[in-house]
């Protein structure tokens, strides 16, 4: 399987530069962005991987971008960086699927094993929705009789019992 990507968004390039080459040097890939507009523009919102994103940028928020992935459907786990932020929006961007908060300054040990535990959740959804799509194309081609008996069988009729049907 190929590595997935982080996508980094942080409009400060000194900063985002330190964790790129920090996360790199661990064999991740990670894709840069200054703004979430950007991010959003660039057309990777529905592909694979993580989204570590600074929460004090001009431009979209943490609060607008969720709002943006879930009103798309999009299930990339996030990751945000903060300096000061009130128990209230915690609970509202935790509540919204975020998949960690890191305070500044960062721990970039701690950083390096959220981002590889978000990449794993997310290749681990990506298998089990590729396994689901090619059940629903097997199932999409049986005969009607197949999805009868495929029916009666999983409502734990016996084999006798789906013969007579």
């Amino acid at each position: 399987m190929r590595e997935l990507p982080i996508y980094l968004i942080d409009g400060n390039s000194s900063s985002s530069e330190v964790l790129a080459e920090f996360l790199s040097l661990r064999d991740i890939k990670v894709i840069c962005f200054p703004t979430a507009d950007e991010f959003l523009a660039a057309g990777l919102a529905g592909e694979p991987g993580c989204i570590i994103m600074d929460m004090h940028m001009t431009g979209l928020g943490v609060e607008e971008m969720q709002e943006h992935l879930i009103s798309s459907n999009v299930t990339m786990p996030s990751i945000f960086l903060v300096s000061a932020i009130g128990i209230s929006a915690v609970v509202r961007i935790m509540k919204r699927g975020a998949h960690y908060l890191m305070e500044k300054p960062l721990d970039m040990q701690l950083l390096y094993d959220q981002a590889r535990e978000a990449l794993q959740s997310q290749a681990g959804r990506r298998t089990q929705e590729i396994q689901l799509e090619a059940t629903r194309r097997r199932i999409s081609r049986l005969t009607g009789r197949e999805r009868t008996i495929l029916t009666l069988a999983l409502a734990g009729k016996q084999n006798k019992e789906i013969a007579d049907t």
